[in-house]
């Protein structure tokens, strides 16, 4: 029998237990291709060693790599599509990036055991299983099971892209802090965006509202040094409000007080003035 050209790479049937297998389509051809493109032996590229298991490529990369035909036009997934795939597979620890000059250094996570025919217990004559034990059959198992506990608990933690209104609130919300000299660790903006997420959906608020009280609370006093996270937001709202509104019905009070009507025209003068620069009458 012909041998076929370009050699092979191995992907194991419980990839669809993976959280992987329930993620948009692009995120599953951007996995099939790195793992496709990944070295299967060290190279040297620019210089560099790249070890089997690794490969240097860009995001331009991924796209030209991906594209497809729509009759003669060519199609390309598109840069923030590419980024989110990696950004979210990097998360997952299926793969790391090392940034070079040229693009990056793009490591498979356990390339090697994944890769190596012997760890799936089959034959290579017919494809037939040799004889796995008992005790590997049922560590399995016991794998798989605890797998998908795993997947389970990841997908009840919901992941928002850096344009979602949520995400967007959270940043917001810490730049303001930065913004004041708050010296807090930096946050994890995922789980701060599930509380403005919350906000959004459950409690019915407006983004801009909810952008107005956050710019608020950062300049008030008091507020700035209660309020340092998105859950203590929520759970403070209807205090806040009341505050903001408060002060601002004091200004507006103050405002109205430091002018008086004039008797004679009606105009809206400064309180301290003695003449008129409407009808230029003494009062």
């Amino acid at each position: 029998m012909e041998k076929i050209p370009g050699g092979f790479y191995i992907k194991a049937r419980r990839i669809q237990e993976s959280e992987i297998a329930h993620r948009p389509p692009h995120y599953r051809e951007i996995w099939d291709w790195l793992l496709r493109m990944a070295n299967h032996k060290d190279q040297k590229i620019y210089g560099k060693t790249i070890r089997r298991g690794e490969l240097h490529c860009t995001i331009d990369d991924i796209r030209e790599g991906l594209h497809w035909f729509v009759g003669w036009r060519k199609e390309r997934y598109s840069y923030d599509d590419c980024e989110n795939a990696m950004r979210w597979l990097k998360k997952a620890k299926m793969v790391t990036a090392k940034r070079t000059g040229r693009g990056a250094i793009v490591t498979i996570c356990n390339y090697d055991h994944y890769q190596n025919p012997q760890n799936y217990g089959y034959g290579t004559d017919n494809g037939a299983c040799n004889g796995t034990s008992t005790e590997h059959v049922r560590s399995e198992k016991q794998e798989c099971k605890k797998e998908r506990k795993n997947i389970k608990r990841r997908r009840n933690t919901k992941e928002f892209v850096c344009d979602a209104p949520a995400y967007v609130l959270a940043k917001f919300m810490w730049d303001e802090m930065k913004r004041r000299g708050c010296e807090d660790k930096e946050p994890d903006l995922q789980k701060w965006a599930v509380h403005i997420d919350y906000m959004l959906r459950l409690d019915k608020r407006d983004p801009r509202r909810v952008a107005e009280v956050i710019r608020w609370s950062q300049k008030s006093g008091f507020w700035k040094r209660n309020v340092r996270c998105t859950e203590k937001l929520r759970k403070q709202w209807a205090k806040l409000v009341d505050d903001m509104k408060a002060e601002q019905e004091k200004e507006q009070g103050v405002q109205q007080a430091a002018y008086k009507t004039c008797p004679h025209c009606k105009a809206r003068i400064p309180q301290a003035a003695r003449y008129c620069p409407v009808c230029e009458r003494k009062i």
